[in-house]
């Protein structure tokens, strides 16, 4: 382990989980715990199967906890990194117009804690606060799920994949959300990765941006294999 460099604890594991690890390798020595999937490269898997086993005395000796899984265990994993004294980072909340992350503020007031930072990993929301803090009035977020590689492993967990196919897709606009057909509106957008036709779907994230900046437009596409 490299001087000075930071313990983390990676619950979870998918694309995004593979991609933070790579990203921050210089940075953080991993160890993972992880409820479905094999190992992350570079990480140190604890043998956990069950979040049962999460426990302040398991985080003792970490820096940070990492949060990569599924939204509906946000609280959860927030009730046991409260009470110790690591940092925390998610990347959602669990379908809530009053994020589940809020009524945890008191707990990590001398300490860091990223919530609902978004995908793409943990970027698109925080860019979003960025834009609004310059003065931006419309912002357009556009996700390109998509892989060459037919057996990696999905960027969604299955409880999320089926609340973005089968849920309204939300808009924002004055604070109020605004609902739309399921896949409505395609527009196709050029990226670096190619040319994808975009339409409308849910995302979670959605509900705490519309209410953390009422006096953004804000709207969300996907595009992509996935």
């Amino acid at each position: 382990m490299s001087k000075q460099q930071t313990k983390a604890l990676l619950l979870g594991k998918g694309r995004v989980g593979t991609t933070l690890t790579t990203m921050l390798a210089n940075e953080f020595e991993f160890d993972w715990l992880d409820l479905r999937f094999g190992a992350s490269v570079g990480c140190q898997n604890r043998g956990l199967t069950s979040l049962d086993r999460l426990s302040v005395d398991l985080l003792d000796g970490y820096d940070l906890v990492i949060n990569c899984l599924p939204c509906a265990y946000v609280e959860e994993v927030l009730s046991v990194v409260a009470d110790s004294k690591c940092g925390y980072v998610d990347f959602s909340s669990d379908h809530h117009y009053i994020s589940e992350q809020s009524r945890y503020r008191d707990a990590f007031q001398d300490r860091l804690a990223l919530i609902n930072t978004g995908i793409a990993p943990g970027l698109d929301n925080l860019l979003v606060r960025h834009l609004a803090e310059v003065g931006a009035k419309t912002i357009h977020l556009y996700l390109i799920e998509h892989s060459e590689d037919i057996d990696s492993e999905p960027s969604w967990c299955e409880e999320d994949g089926i609340s973005s196919a089968t849920e309204l897709p939300v808009s924002a606009s004055n604070g109020n959300l605004v609902t739309h057909s399921l896949f409505s509106d395609p527009e196709t957008i050029d990226t670096q990765r190619g040319r994808f036709c975009c339409y409308r779907f849910f995302g979670e994230e959605m509900l705490t941006l519309a209410r953390r900046f009422p006096d953004i437009e804000l709207h969300l596409k996907t595009g992509g294999n996935e």
